[in-house]
């Protein structure tokens, strides 16, 4: 489909070039174009659409649309413009955060499969949230032979997404060359140098809305009505359904419409009848009394309900026709609400407002929907807010009160209030003691602020009481699993995971989060396989039965178990997809953690530029959020500056972001990890010695893995080659015995250079053949295999020759230099090659075989 962008009105009849005064923002607009995406931003007047219009028809595929201020609250209106044909969804689709990450999947797979188009979206300032989340998603996701161009007010939205190119006022003798005749100063200030103003003004006052009232007056009385009936009806409309509206029949409708195109305020295409511009339907519209419009509103929403169209396309003009006490018109409003809730949460939270204050009674189902869809679109203080109002009126002993609690308590958790959460479930607890549900979402809330062990074990031996009690198996699961990550006694996972595998789908739905918990458990206890296996499952219970709010948290667990699992690609996809859901759920925590997990893993795979980037954007996320999220953005920021070899500032941030030597806001199962980190950082046996010992306090193999890995690079840094040998080899059997696979493939890469280093060359590069190996396997890189091409030749053979043993005077009488010299060499050896000793530089010479 080829679509055209209809310039300004006046623009287009007075106008020889749309560039008057515009070059410089012009060659913006393309270069930026060429790289892939623009916005063109500025008042009303100054030029934005035919600017677009130029772009338009300087491509050969164009898909273009607009959306009008009257068509704001329609679901990704401004694309459904834009896409024509191509738009296939279903507006009652049930879509959550994460159904609303696929469409944008989709609706890019479309964009690619169509080629080289350019995808021109105008007036974005009156688009609905739901399009504005997926062209977000399009610039972060851009199909590579799409281009894409926007123009806003920058009054009334504010895009820091893509560049943005400023259209300001022209200067006077820009407003000259406009205007083709000598521009005062009095009409240059009044005019402000608007494009739109100058002119307008330069025509007499009130020139183009006086013109357009004059292109209607000649219009004949029923004609005249017609076109204000369907400016009732939108920016493009059926000429049945606008005969309907209008009371008329066909024939006479489609007359009437012909002496509209010949008039040029009305124009037809292949897909439907449409105004020749916004500006148009605008006049249009205000062109009819209040009286006029108001039952035109309720025509619409009578033949439309007539013909069949779901509420939600009826509800715009039941929100413009209905009267307070209109029970109908409140049911059309929350119907429709409810099914664009989960596409498009921000159109529901306002079709519930509107309903709410049509309602005359005091409808908790209208406050339960309006509270839901705020927290689903993101405004999670607004939703919170609503929450705890309805929590007040509504009575203890009501059946939906525990959902409206877990509900509150998950928006607290999301906001990164635990403290409140806690205050919340202390609350309820009084009423309700043997709420084993809330009990164990507390239990969790105060696990992740690493709160007391023994106030968890308290409330986790409630559940399991309550849940054998009741015969529920997940549930009592659940509780057994946490108890577990709570004190690291993974003895009770076997159990939990038995009682969970032997559930049916339909007990597993009734208590899912359970089985999250359950994986999350086995996740941070090193059972990956089993981990991923729960998350999996819990993936499908949660589609198949529509429980959303769990599956941001999902992504981002599996994407966990496969990173452990050396799986790193599909790892890095799993975590961008968890974090884009998070994003769109609005939930800073969980978001600061995708990016965190995200993060980690683009390091772990070489690339630790946007690695550091996508941290830094999880420490700013993760601001003034409580609990364990901000403390590992930061460690995730120091190893992406470890990867870049900024080692000082990669041990700061580390130490800094942990508390201190111990550690102690980092979780007991991670600090092992995190020590080894701190080696690689400072090469210190310090941090070796805190491994060792958290280690062994963890007891798990993947733990007592890094503790051996970081005294083994100790060892090899200190020239001690037998010894870093011995612990390389430890560290590969515990890796193994965890199935950790990168882990294990970097234990082999130091103990093939310590075996090097020892003279066993042939059993030393077999490790390192396997090492390579592994990490190929995994997605990770593969070391570079000469680590001295920092070193000038002189200074390659200083170190070969150090490697071998020699003293300085021997390599100077060797190398035919002074004995100052060599020393000279040496310094510089040790600073590129980040080594303090010579011990350090035969080690390095040994490990590469030169």
């Amino acid at each position: 489909m080829t679509a055209q962008i209809v310039s300004d009105p006046i623009a287009a009849t007075t106008r020889e070039t749309p560039r008057v005064g515009r070059d410089r923002e012009w060659q913006q607009l393309t270069r930026h174009l060429n790289d892939g995406a623009v916005a063109l931003a500025g008042d009303p007047g100054m030029g934005k659409s035919t600017l677009l219009g130029a772009l338009a028809a300087h491509h050969p595929r164009v898909l273009a649309g607009r959306i009008g201020e009257f068509e704001r609250s329609i679901p990704f209106g401004v694309f459904v413009d834009a896409l024509g044909e191509h738009w296939t969804l279903d507006l009652g689709a049930d879509l959550t955060a994460t159904g609303r990450h696929r469409l944008h999947r989709e609706i890019r797979s479309l964009l690619h499969d169509l080629g080289d188009v350019l995808l021109v979206l105008d007036d974005l300032h009156w688009a609905d949230a739901a399009s504005m989340d997926l062209l977000h998603h399009l610039i972060r996701h851009r199909p590579p032979h799409t281009k894409i161009a926007c123009g806003f007010r920058p009054r009334q939205l504010q895009m820091q997404c893509l560049p943005v190119v400023e259209l300001g006022p022209l200067t006077r003798p820009e407003a000259a060359e406009l205007l083709k005749a000598p521009v005062s100063k009095a009409l240059y200030e009044e005019s402000g140098g608007n494009p739109f103003y100058l002119e307008t003004l330069a025509g007499g006052s009130e020139a183009l809305q006086a013109a357009l009232r004059g292109e209607m007056s000649v219009l004949a009385p029923r004609t005249a009505r017609l076109l204000q009936v369907a400016a009732v009806m939108g920016d493009q409309f059926d000429a049945g359904v606008l005969a309907e509206i209008a009371d008329l029949d066909v024939e006479d409708a489609l007359t009437a419409l012909d002496d509209l195109i010949a008039a040029d305020l009305v124009r037809h295409d292949q897909r439907a009848y449409h105004f020749r511009h916004p500006t148009v339907r605008n006049a249009a519209y205000h062109s009819a009394p209040v009286a006029t419009r108001h039952k035109a509103h309720i025509r619409a929403a009578k033949v439309l309900e007539r013909l069949g169209a779901p509420a939600e396309a009826r509800a715009h003009h039941v929100e413009l026709a209905a009267t307070p006490g209109d029970r109908h018109a409140v049911g059309i409003l929350s119907a429709a609400a409810k099914s664009v809730m989960h596409k498009a949460p921000a159109t529901a939270a306002q079709w519930y407002a509107t309903a709410l204050a049509l309602s005359t009674d005091d409808e908790w189902e209208l406050r339960w929907g309006h509270a839901r869809a705020l927290g689903l679109s993101g405004r999670l203080n607004d939703s919170r807010t609503a929450v705890h109002d309805l929590l007040n009126v509504l009575p203890k002993d009501h059946p939906q009160r525990l959902d409206v609690v877990a509900f509150c308590a998950h928006v607290e958790r999301a906001l990164g209030l635990h403290a409140e959460v806690r205050a919340l479930a202390a609350r309820e607890l009084e009423s309700a003691q043997d709420n084993a549900v809330l009990k164990l979402v507390l239990s969790v809330s105060l696990l992740q602020v690493m709160e007391s062990a023994e106030t968890i074990a308290s409330l986790l031996a409630d559940v399991r009481e309550i849940a054998q009690r009741e015969g529920d198996a997940v549930l009592e699961a659940g509780a057994a699993a946490v108890a577990s990550l709570s004190d690291g006694d993974a003895s009770r996972l076997t159990s939990a995971a038995s009682a969970v595998d032997g559930a049916t789908d339909q007990d597993v739905a009734r208590r899912l989060e359970s089985v999250v918990w359950l994986a999350w458990s086995e996740l941070r206890l090193g059972r990956f396989r089993e981990s991923l296996r729960h998350y999996e499952r819990a993936l499908a219970v949660a589609h198949s039965t529509g429980q959303h709010h769990v599956l941001g948290n999902l992504l981002l667990g599996a994407a966990n178990a496969l990173r452990w699992l050396g799986c790193l690609k599909e790892a890095c996809e799993g975590a961008a997809e968890a974090a884009e859901a998070a994003f769109l759920s609005g939930s800073k925590d969980l978001h600061a953690l995708t990016l965190s997990v995200h993060s980690w893993l683009l390091t772990l795979r070489g690339d630790y530029v946007t690695g550091l980037e996508v941290a830094r954007r999880a420490v700013d996320v993760a601001r003034a959020i409580e609990g364990w999220h901000p403390t590992i953005a930061r460690i995730r920021v120091g190893h992406a500056l470890l990867a870049a070899g900024e080692k000082d500032a990669a041990a700061f941030e580390i130490l800094s972001a942990g508390g201190g030597a111990e550690l102690p806001k980092v979780p007991p199962a991670y600090r092992p990890e995190m020590y080894e980190l701190l080696v690689q950082a400072t090469g210190s046996a310090e941090w070796a010695e805190h491994a060792s010992a958290s280690a062994e306090r963890a007891g798990l193999p993947g733990c007592l893995g890094f503790a051996d890995l970081a005294w083994a690079q100790v060892h090899q840094a200190r020239g001690e080659h037998a010894e870093a040998g011995q612990r390389a080899a430890q560290a590969v059997r515990h890796f193994d015995a965890a199935g950790q696979q990168l882990e294990e493939g970097r234990a082999r890469l130091t103990r093939g250079a310590a075996l090097v280093s020892l003279g066993a060359r042939a059993e030393g590069e077999a490790e390192l053949r396997r090492a390579q190996e592994l990490l190929a396997a995994c997605g990770a890189p593969i070391p570079a295999q000469d680590g001295l091409d920092a070193l000038t030749s002189r200074e390659r053979q200083v170190a070969q020759l150090v490697g071998e043993g020699l003293t300085n005077r021997q390599v100077a009488r060797q190398l035919r230099m002074a004995e100052k010299t060599v020393e000279g060499h040496l310094s510089r050896i040790f600073a590129k090659l980040e080594v303090r000793s010579r011990a350090g530089v035969a080690a390095q010479v040994g490990r590469l075989g030169r």
